[in-house]
């Protein structure tokens, strides 16, 4: 075999490997997530550990894990570390708050709301 279908052959492997994997959407701070979606809205799950620090005086604390970011049809969010929030999006991308974080993901659309208005 000549180099250049050896090239050719890893070209559709990896074009397979990637069509199997689904999206990835990576925020405004480098975690990257993967994505599925349900009959509630979306899930991001991070691809690696998250580590986040509260401060909240003698309460602060670091919740280090897989991250799990519920995006609900109602523009509602959720994660177990972080608590209840928000979602939308805009023009620029779509942005999901917390009390405490806000997350941005620049230049990326995500399907969660099922045709509901989740707009910022």
């Amino acid at each position: 075999m000549k180099f250049g279908s050896y090239v050719s052959l890893l070209a559709v492997f990896v074009a397979t490997a990637a069509l199997g994997a689904g999206p990835v959407y990576t925020s405004s701070d480098g975690q990257q997530y993967s994505y599925s979606i349900n009959q509630d809205g979306a899930v991001l799950t991070s691809t690696e550990p998250v580590s986040r620090y509260f401060e909240r005086g003698a309460d602060s604390s670091t919740l280090t894990g897989i991250e799990v970011l519920y995006l609900g049809r109602s523009c509602d969010a959720y994660s177990v570390g972080l608590g209840r929030g928000h979602w939308g999006w805009a023009n620029g991308g779509f942005v999901v708050s917390f009390q405490d974080l806000r997350l941005g993901f620049p230049r990326q659309e995500i399907d969660a709301n099922h045709g509901s208005q989740c707009r910022l």
